[in-house]
């Protein structure tokens, strides 16, 4: 079934307007205990603290962090994003020189003075918001704390961190910050927050509002592929994408105007990795 007849039977079938669930086309679902995750990431940074966001993969982190980024002030924040985690010491500052628009040189003392010159000059509070963090090695992270340390005056006699580091990562993160090279680094991170994965309550919610974003008012699944819906995804969103879609496909194969648990079960089948005791 290619992508045209796809999308004609799900308008026939259902009235969508697109194919729902699809990663390549993330968007924010927003809850109580997001928004409470969002408040502490404002709360903190306008602060000038820095910290740990985690979570378990597939639960939204990247999404949430892009969300909580766009969602700053670009009058108050100057908001730097990394994703390259296998960047050296070495590396990041030259990076991050020229993410702001600065000749990197081969000097680690030069590149630290231009980018505290240049934020400090910049007058906003620079927000450094590294993704999969689990990912950098010792050596980066103690860079990221020796350029953390570097302090900035404000005006008067007070002086603060540089800039705000948000290190974002999966569950393997907080156990290396945990490891005793790194007690340095830790003595500088003032909170962490971890997304949790959707209740069933949450679940439910977002499938609904996965169909309404392609013009659908009620979702199609039943009450029951719901549950085992949640239950085989643990309730990360990645993988209620991943078995959704294909227990849309199955029940398109079918022409069945109600996904059921037989469907999901089906597209259990198409993922292995998920769900194993549900099949």
């Amino acid at each position: 079934m290619n992508t045209i007849n796809t999308e004609q039977n799900l308008r026939a079938l259902w009235g969508a307007s697109k194919i729902p669930f699809q990663e390549d086309r993330p968007s924010f679902f927003d809850y109580p205990k997001l928004q409470q995750v969002l408040s502490k990431l404002h709360r903190y940074t306008g602060m000038r603290s820095s910290g740990l966001l985690t979570g378990p993969n597939g639960c939204g982190k990247s999404i949430l962090l892009d969300h909580a980024l766009h969602e700053m002030s670009e009058q108050q924040f100057c908001v730097i994003r990394l994703s390259h985690t296998t960047l050296t010491g070495s590396d990041m500052i030259r990076r991050l020189c020229q993410l702001n628009g600065l000749s990197a040189s081969m000097r680690r003392s030069d590149n630290v003075h231009q980018l505290l010159e240049f934020w400090k000059a910049d007058g906003r509070i620079p927000v450094l918001a590294i993704d999969e963090a689990q990912n950098l090695n010792p050596a980066t992270l103690e860079e990221l704390r020796l350029l953390n340390c570097e302090r900035t005056r404000t005006g008067g006699s007070e002086t603060v961190s540089p800039f705000v580091l948000l290190l974002c990562g999966d569950e393997d993160l907080m156990p290396i910050i945990e490891l005793n090279i790194h007690r340095a680094l830790r003595s500088r991170l003032t909170f962490y927050v971890h997304l949790q994965p959707l209740s069933l309550s949450c679940t439910i919610d977002y499938c609904a509002f996965q169909w309404k974003q392609v013009g659908v008012q009620i979702s199609p699944f039943d009450e029951q592929s719901i549950t085992l819906l949640h239950t085989a995804s643990e309730g990360l969103p990645r993988a209620i994408n991943q078995i959704a879609l294909n227990s849309i496909f199955d029940a398109l194969d079918k022409q069945a105007k109600m996904i059921t648990i037989e469907h999901v079960q089906t597209a259990l089948e198409m993922t292995p990795w998920i769900g194993k005791q549900f099949r």
